[in-house]
């Protein structure tokens, strides 16, 4: 099993990776918009549902630029698959984009619950075949940010699901 999903990984050519920000330029505000593109994403695991704060939930930093991105799959113990540090090539082709709050997210489209529109997760039964795992153990490490420079993102939304941290201005 193993090496088949190492076979699959090997045969990602260089042209089929897609940044992560060419993806979120497909993003509508409030809405959700299918990626349709046969392309993988390679980024890397910087949040997983171990710790109990993402259910169901992995956050993942594009390593093509400096964008992050929220992955929403039904499962649980996603940490066993995909923890901190582990590359991942997400096929994009049947997955929409959204946001949550202002954060974004992908999932597996749109559906209306209680007259709201949410974002359906990637289904178990699919979810490995869509989140191919790389190499485990790459260093993930915080952007460090004052809090003027992190306001400063925040209106910029280019550095959306990275991971920070708050360092006093000197």
């Amino acid at each position: 099993m193993n090496r088949l999903l190492c076979l699959r990984i090997l045969d990602i050519k260089a042209d089929q990776i897609i940044s992560l920000e060419e993806v979120m330029d497909l993003r509508i505000d409030g809405d959700y918009v299918k990626i349709g593109l046969d392309k993988y994403i390679q980024a890397v695991v910087v949040a997983d549902d171990e710790s109990g704060n993402f259910y169901k939930t992995i956050v993942v930093e594009d390593e093509n630029s400096e964008y992050g991105v929220s992955l929403l799959i039904d499962e649980v113990e996603l940490f066993n698959v995909y923890p901190v540090g582990r590359r991942v090539f997400i096929h994009v082709k049947d997955l929409w984009i959204s946001d949550y709050n202002g954060l974004p997210q992908m999932g597996y489209g749109p559906y209306v619950e209680n007259n709201r529109k949410r974002m359906a997760s990637i289904p178990a039964a699919i979810f490995r075949d869509i989140i191919l795992p790389g190499v485990s153990g790459i260093t993930v490490a915080p952007v460090e940010v004052t809090i003027n420079q992190l306001n400063d993102l925040k209106v910029q939304h280019a550095h959306q699901d990275q991971w920070y941290r708050i360092c006093q201005s000197g």
